[in-house]
């Protein structure tokens, strides 16, 4: 749909004089690389963990956002400065033009419904991300279209406002999908509400003494966390294993604002004197 998207607006565009088609056509254009882009990298997030990789591969979903949001610029940048260039000087478009517009409308909000399904059923940030990007372009094309009418029935430098309006969605577009991308590229923890909240379920577990050194970091996945118990010193080895399942068990079965993604426990001897040292 895309592809098809991208050859018919840019011909149409050029045809029709429209500028505001031929963005429509440019941004089927970086559609088509950021969703090769997208299948490559969610490809190399779902290869299992490996020696280099012991975590697994689930940033790569962070990269490909980033990718897209590098492509987003480019365009971006390409569209405000013709666009303003076209306003300076206004160009008089011809009337199928809005043909071209109407098109630039139905494709991108099929290829936005055909991801949005996708994104639902895989919960992956990076397929989201694109739904995102399709969904600005479904936006931007009724801006398109409202700007082609008006261009056509009013004053042609409707049209090259409605390109510069879509140049600057684009870049909210770009700053949304980096804000969502960043809080796992940077290991970004727990707020520390939920982390009192782990720190309380495992305390509900009989044998934990105390609970402390709560770590997390996001990936795309969900959270990675690390947690330390102090238990009886006198409590056996097996004893300990059973009391760390149950707690692991519990935390994920309590919590469901967020996913876990995997829970280690350290099991330590719950010292009086040192324990009131730390509280101290």
């Amino acid at each position: 749909m895309n592809i098809i998207a991208a050859i018919t607006l840019v011909v149409g565009g050029a045809l029709t004089k429209s500028l505001a088609v031929t963005v429509g056509g440019l941004e089927s254009g970086i559609n088509i690389l950021s969703l090769s882009f997208l299948l490559y990298f969610i490809k190399k997030s779902n290869l299992p963990p490996d020696a280099d990789h012991p975590y697994g591969h689930h940033k790569y979903e962070n990269v490909s956002a980033i990718v897209t949001s590098v492509f987003m610029s480019s365009a971006g940048v390409m569209i405000l400065y013709s666009s303003i260039e076209r306003i300076s000087s206004p160009v008089e478009i011809k009337g199928e033009a809005l043909y071209f517009a109407i098109l630039s409308l139905i494709l991108p909000l099929l290829s936005y419904l055909v991801l949005l399904w996708t994104a639902k059923k895989t919960k992956a940030i990076s397929i989201y991300a694109e739904t995102r990007h399709l969904l600005v372009d479904a936006t931007d094309s009724i801006i398109i279209l409202a700007g082609v009418v008006l261009a056509i029935k009013s004053n042609p430098i409707f049209d090259s406002l409605s390109a510069l309006i879509v140049g600057i969605v684009f870049i909210y577009g770009i700053i949304t999908n980096i804000k969502t991308s960043l809080p796992s590229l940077i290991d970004e923890g727990l707020p520390n509400e939920y982390i009192e909240e782990i720190k309380g379920i495992s305390l509900t577990v009989s044998g934990v003494k105390d609970s402390h050194t709560v770590r997390s970091r996001k990936t795309p996945k969900g959270y990675f966390i690390d947690m330390h118990l102090s238990l009886e010193p006198t409590t056996t080895l097996g004893k300990a294993h059973e009391i760390a399942h149950e707690v692991e068990r519990k935390v994920k079965q309590s919590i469901k604002k967020f996913v876990i993604a995997d829970l280690v426990i350290h099991i330590e001897p719950y010292l009086l004197d040192r324990h009131e040292e730390s509280s101290n």
